[in-house]
């Protein structure tokens, strides 16, 4: 099992960064290893979704606004586990307890720090900063 938190200071306006959280169709581009994400189905605050990651690998998964950001349930693929992402006042954070599957399980101690870098880019770009170092 894999667990660990990134936080970045909030250093734009917070509604601006919630708002572009919460539009799922433009996860891929905050998340430079979502390469796409396509709606399943709907429902009030739920989506289901597929999506397609930058390395060659597909997930199923739930993605549910909540108050201040959202989570993100994946249920099948590389990984299973949660994701959530909240705008709070003076900072956003991304807390993740995920479990690397089948082929990726040997990868796992590698990929977290990927992961980890992956997402400070990520908290980064919501607030509209082009991270200094790529992936």
């Amino acid at each position: 099992m894999v667990v660990f938190t990134v936080r970045e200071k909030l250093v734009t306006n917070r509604e601006d960064v919630l708002n572009r959280l919460m539009d799922v169709n433009s996860l891929p581009l905050y998340w430079k290893g979502t390469k796409s994400i396509q709606v399943i189905d709907k429902d009030n605050n739920k989506v289901d979704v597929k999506i397609r990651f930058a390395f060659p690998s597909t997930a199923l998964a739930t993605i549910t606004i909540i108050g201040d950001g959202i989570r993100i349930d994946y249920k099948k693929g590389p990984f299973t586990g949660y994701q959530i992402t909240r705008v709070k006042e003076g900072y956003i954070e991304s807390m993740w307890d995920i479990q690397f599957t089948g082929f990726f399980k040997f990868l796992a101690r590698k990929s977290v720090e990927h992961f980890k870098k992956g997402t400070q880019h990520a908290l980064q770009r919501l607030q509209g900063i082009e991270p200094k170092e790529t992936q």
